[in-house]
């Protein structure tokens, strides 16, 4: 799922719950969406102004794994 401002992006799994925080994310939702994301990572912080430069528009800031518990896990 990914929010409206494309600060946040949620990917689910059987056994996990993957979140995704950074700006302009609708492009790697994208890539994921089609499989054909192949490397996700959290940029330094002082590459925001660098990366837009080089013409990079989605910056992930963070990453989040998160096992489901047991109710979760039966509803999927």
């Amino acid at each position: 799922t990914l929010k409206l401002d494309e600060t946040a992006l949620e990917l689910s799994f059987v056994t996990h719950r993957v979140t995704i925080s950074g700006k302009t994310l609708g492009e790697i939702y994208t890539a994921v969406a089609e499989t054909e994301a192949r490397v996700i990572s959290v940029v330094a912080p002082d590459f925001d102004e660098v990366g837009r430069t080089l013409g990079h528009k989605a910056l992930v800031h963070g990453i989040r794994i998160e096992p489901l518990d047991v109710s979760e896990k039966q509803r999927r």
